[in-house]
């Protein structure tokens, strides 16, 4: 009978009155919450592996690892794990399918070392897939990144071009005038501004010592036009073919060019060589004056080669 009661007081308790107070049958007062479903685990010092049976840990503050955090793969099928630890003054990322360390950071020096970086877009939009031979550059003031060929990155120089002029030309005239297969034909890739270096090998072929020098003059010209800065003058010393080194009536000198122009981005450029000769011999039987690369089509010295360069700083 006491057990009967025993039982209607703790039904009608929990169902009824949410009763904390509960009476054994010994006669003993037990104070209950019918509300908590926890433990306080505080109090309890684990003595074998704690096992959550797949629930998860939530609000946790700090959590203290003494050794390893392992994480295995929800594909169950995949073993391999990568364990999180700290091991003599190193963390590391461990991936067990590599054997070593993923990445790891020396706790002194702070240097981060990482197996391998992958960054799959550029900050660009659509985002471009990069290519084997592009660079990441800063995309925007948040950090992103943009993958760009190196000739189309901010103030990089990239090398264009360079040309050899290998043509027999004999320029004896006061007008500027092309020299013959010394030009370069150049789509630019980005827009920018083409450093030109043109060196010019000239040279005249004298039978008499006067006048005592001649004068040359070249210039650098964008689809025909010259461009002012471009421009160019040298003086060669005229004299007997027993005054000079060589022992032949090749007297050369060299006229190096420098000058900056603008390009657009797809546009195609043709740069050219022009020159005249501003002084002429005054034997009107041998008025040999000649300007650009002189060189018989028999000889291999390079000396004798004029070239022109180009190379492309982009916006």
């Amino acid at each position: 009978m006491k057990k009967i009661a025993l039982l209607i007081v703790l039904n009608c308790g929990l169902m009824c009155a949410q009763t904390k107070t509960l009476v054994t049958i010994n006669g003993e007062r037990i104070t209950i919450d019918p509300n908590a479903g926890g433990d306080n685990l505080g109090d309890h010092t684990a003595t074998t592996t704690l096992n959550l049976d797949t629930h998860d840990i939530s609000s946790a503050a700090t959590a203290f690892i003494k050794k390893d955090a392992q994480f295995f793969d929800t594909n169950t099928a995949n073993s391999n794990t990568f364990t999180v630890n700290k091991n003599n003054g190193t963390f590391g990322i461990y991936n067990s399918s590599a054997g070593a360390n993923a990445l790891s950071i020396n706790e002194t020096s702070s240097k981060t070392t990482v197996v391998s970086a992958q960054i799959k877009q550029g900050a660009d939009s659509p985002a471009s897939t990069p290519d084997n031979s592009y660079v990441a550059v800063a995309g925007d003031t948040n950090g992103n990144v943009s993958w760009k060929p190196l000739y189309k990155v901010k103030g990089a120089t990239t090398d264009i071009t360079q040309i050899y002029s290998i043509d027999f030309t004999k320029i004896n005239t006061s007008t500027f005038t092309p020299i013959g297969n010394f030009s370069m034909r150049l789509t630019a890739p980005a827009t920018g501004v083409l450093y030109i270096k043109a060196a010019m090998i000239n040279f005249i072929m004298l039978a008499y010592t006067t006048p005592t020098s001649i004068k040359t003059e070249m210039v650098i010209a964008v689809n025909g036009v010259p461009i002012p800065e471009g421009y160019g003058v040298s003086f060669i010393t005229t004299g007997a073919t027993s005054a000079y080194a060589n022992k032949t009536n090749y007297h050369p000198t060299s006229t190096n060019i420098y000058c900056l122009y603008p390009v657009t981005e797809g546009q195609t450029y043709i740069f050219s060589v022009m020159a005249r000769v501003a002084d002429y011999t005054d034997s009107a039987a041998l008025p040999f004056n000649y300007v650009g690369t002189y060189v018989p089509t028999d000889r291999t010295d390079k000396y004798y080669n004029s070239r022109m360069q180009a190379t492309l700083v982009a916006d």
